[in-house]
């Protein structure tokens, strides 16, 4: 009887500490959102390329892919060093695998440039 106790209460339980789990994981990756936003507030271009994995791939707004976190690096310099230059991404949804090795957001950007004129 106690067996069947135990497997009840584990198998009741199991689909909550899934999801507990997946919350917290949720939680991670819309705070390193906030983090990312803060760098790239602060035009601190380096820091903002420390988000992304040595082979990390960026498509900036109206430009050529760019590969390689030293290239994104620059990238980003670039960017920032335009007048005006702000963005801010905000998440909306965050999916995280049930087996927890992938995830991916989606969200609003904005974007502020000044023209160059």
């Amino acid at each position: 009887m106690e067996f069947w106790r135990t497997a009840l209460c584990v198998a009741v339980l199991a689909p909550a500490i899934t999801s507990a789990a997946g919350q917290s994981e949720e939680q991670r990756i819309r705070d390193l959102d906030k983090d990312w936003s803060a760098a790239v507030a602060s035009k601190d271009a380096a820091k903002t390329a420390a988000f992304y994995a040595e082979d990390g791939v960026l498509q900036p707004f109206n430009g050529p892919i760019v590969n390689g976190k030293a290239k994104i690096q620059e990238a980003w310099a670039a960017s920032m060093a335009k007048p005006g230059f702000a963005i801010h991404f905000e998440p909306t949804r965050v999916v995280v695998a049930k087996s927890h090795d992938m995830a991916y957001d989606i969200g609003t950007t904005e974007l502020t440039v000044n023209d160059d004129k």
